[in-house]
């Protein structure tokens, strides 16, 4: 399923795009071989204005040939104990050498023991379907009022918002 960004989401995304940069790494779940679940560490290379993720990996790692199987993933951010995404997207294989070349850093090559340009390296691409965010609320009101509540003795945790985004409507 395509998601396409309608301009109602662009709000939104720029939210969901500044807590993703500022995370930088996230967990992606994808389902394994025996139906179990599997999740490892990734670098986001770029969310674009499309709500696509890019990262790259190996053509024939684990992770692509799970996704090649069963394409639905959950991706996850944390940014300290303040900000949370939970998201749903479909993932699939792409080959785009420009985009390569543009997002390759030489310190890559640890990772992947070759170069931008090399045979089995490739993009797996993340097609956000639905994201979920959790964050503490950062209003002037919401910060007196914590700060009230820490006073009195109450320690429960602060404030914080739910917010669900279905990117495919």
């Amino acid at each position: 399923m395509k998601n396409l960004l309608k301009k109602s989401h662009r709000k939104d995304l720029r939210a969901i795009a500044e807590t993703i940069e500022e995370a930088g790494v996230c967990m992606i779940t994808t389902v394994d071989h025996n139906g179990g679940l599997a999740s490892r560490p990734m670098i986001v290379q770029e969310l674009d204005s499309e709500g696509n993720l890019w990262f790259f990996t190996l053509s024939d790692s684990h992770l692509m040939n799970e996704i090649r199987r069963i394409p639905v993933v959950n991706i996850t951010f944390t940014c300290g104990k303040e900000k949370f995404i939970s998201a749903l997207a479909i993932g699939y294989e792409a080959f785009d050498d420009k985009k390569m070349h543009e997002l390759w850093q030489a310190s890559m090559k640890k990772w992947f023991h070759e170069d931008w340009n090399g045979k089995n390296l490739t993009f797996l691409k993340l097609d956000l379907q639905e994201v979920e965010y959790w964050g503490a609320l950062h209003s002037r009101a919401f910060k007196i009022i914590d700060f009230v509540k820490t006073i009195a003795g109450d320690e429960d945790a602060p404030s914080m918002t739910y917010e669900k985004v279905d990117l495919t409507q």
